[in-house]
């Protein structure tokens, strides 16, 4: 895919819409709108219903079956993170085995975060599962707007293959995949209650999403994650480093960023998800609460939380990797 200006140029309209939507409907994290306006954005506007339905599909299902649970278990920490293992894994599965991958993701990361806020603010957990919903529908309404508005149709890229069927043979390597996909959300927990960083707990988890099936893969998207979220950290710090700025100055800073993110994002290659985890870095930089930083520190933090979590995934990744694998691969 070859990547325009108007392309960049309806990212960003999606990204800032879906923040102004969020704003105005007070929800507690519009920062969670931004990501998903840029996570559904394509240049194709045909392309950006079907991944909408997706994520809006995932998100309710994990946010639904999050919250029964946490009621169910009435907070006792290692049921919870039983459950938080069992739900990490059957989305991992999903993603391997099934067309609409995107959805068990988007499932099993809310799902996730469902519980491990229940091990801290249970009696407001109703309240975070309608504002995490409507966050995502923030977004992926600013997106679809944007598209339908400044998007072109026929240049999105072919729709993604369904996953194989698989043989006769039982699967082990898929159940060594799935057990990457439950310890991560379980490991995390135990790290961020020990470290007390329960407000990057949700950034964290995020994480889930560099395991693959093959452990270079793994590797390669974890270095690209990193590279991305420092790239995308640098631009974002520097931007908040000029301290409290007007309105219009912010909602400015955040468009052009990702104006410059998308032209990765969007233009295909080998890097592109390099670009794409610096869009990601770059909303968590400018967007905290209500809107614009005022805390340098927090930033910091939350952006600190990613890189720990694909610390942790990819440490897992090869903790659980078959040996004959782990040799090859640090050949």
């Amino acid at each position: 895919m070859t990547w325009a200006p108007r392309h960049g140029l309806t990212t960003a309209a999606g990204v800032v819409l879906a923040v102004l939507l969020a704003l105005t409907a007070e929800l507690p994290d519009p920062w969670w709108a931004a990501i998903s306006a840029w996570m559904v954005a394509n240049p194709d506007r045909r392309a950006i219903l079907p991944k909408s339905v997706l994520r809006i599909v995932g998100t309710l299902a994990g946010c639904a079956l999050g919250y029964g649970l946490s009621m169910l278990l009435g907070g006792q920490p290692f049921l919870i993170l039983v459950a938080i293992f069992i739900c990490g894994s059957l989305g991992m599965r999903g993603r391997f085995t099934s067309p609409y991958a995107y959805a068990w993701v988007l499932f099993a990361i809310t799902s996730m975060m469902m519980l491990l806020a229940s091990l801290n603010q249970r009696d407001g957990l109703l309240e975070f599962a309608v504002a995490r919903a409507l966050e995502i529908v923030c977004g992926v309404i600013g997106a679809l707007i944007a598209g339908l508005v400044l998007g072109v149709s026929g240049e999105g890229p072919a729709p993604a293959a369904a996953p194989p069927a698989s043989g006769g043979d039982h699967d082990f390597d898929l159940d060594r995949v799935a057990a990457i996909g439950g310890l991560i959300g379980v490991v995390i927990a135990i790290v961020w209650d020990a470290m007390a960083m329960q407000s990057a707990t949700q950034i964290a988890i995020t994480s889930y999403v560099i395991i693959d099936r093959d452990l270079g893969t793994s590797r390669v998207r974890a270095q690209q994650r990193i590279g991305g979220c420092l790239l995308g950290a640098a631009l974002g710090l520097l931007v908040v480093g000029f301290g409290p700025v007007s309105v219009l100055f912010w909602v400015w800073a955040l468009g052009a960023g990702i104006f410059f993110f998308s032209s990765l994002h969007l233009g295909g290659g080998a890097h592109a998800y390099v670009g794409t985890q610096a869009g990601i870095a770059y909303i968590i930089a400018l967007i905290t609460g209500p809107g614009y930083p005022t805390d340098i520190l927090s930033v910091v933090e939350r952006l600190a939380g990613i890189l720990i979590g694909v610390a942790l995934a990819i440490a897992l990744a090869y903790a659980l990797a078959p040996k004959r694998r782990v040799q090859v691969e640090g050949r």
